[in-house]
């Protein structure tokens, strides 16, 4: 795996985790959560605190970014306790009839159109999977079903977020 260290927050090859495009993991357990999902990763942001703890998770073709607590603190603008970030690629949202046609006979949505809380749509999602729902129906004015909040609230549960088809 390439491992760059740096020591500085103007390194360009940073400026990723910046960019909203991209959705982030931080903490241990979200992180190798996203290792093991069907989702791409980018790249991985690892203080020093943190490489003994989950380097080895790290698949050899994902660069990571290893630099000092206190240079990670800088870069992320707050306390950067949990000492890893990871860069996740986004999935184009799946179209709610394509997830209907793909669900068969039996499917369950639960949909909110202006749930903007991050932690209400991450219960939702936790309480949704517990009832064996298809998928999240999220409205466009809705909170992001992957920014950090809700990540680090669904406790790993895997249900279809798809946004309502046009027309």
């Amino acid at each position: 795996m390439p491992v760059v260290c740096i020591e500085t927050v103007d390194y360009p090859r940073i400026d990723i985790f910046r960019d909203l495009r991209l959705f982030l993991a931080e903490e241990t357990t979200v992180s190798r959560r996203l290792f093991q999902s069907e989702f791409d990763v980018h790249s991985v942001l690892i203080s020093d605190r943190k490489w003994t703890t989950i380097g080895t998770d790290i698949a050899d073709d994902i660069t990571v970014y290893r630099l000092p607590h206190r240079v990670a603190r800088q870069l992320v603008g707050y306390s950067f306790h949990s000492g890893v970030l990871v860069a996740g690629i986004r999935k184009p949202s799946p179209d709610a009839v394509a997830v209907a046609s793909a669900a068969g006979e039996r499917m369950l949505f639960v949909v909110c159109p202006h749930l903007i809380d991050p932690e209400n749509v991450g219960a939702m999602i936790r309480v949704s999977a517990a009832f064996g729902a298809t998928a999240v129906v999220l409205g466009p004015s809705g909170a992001d079903p992957f920014s950090r909040r809700v990540l680090r609230s669904v406790d790993g549960q895997r249900v279809v977020s798809a946004r309502p088809a046009a027309g």
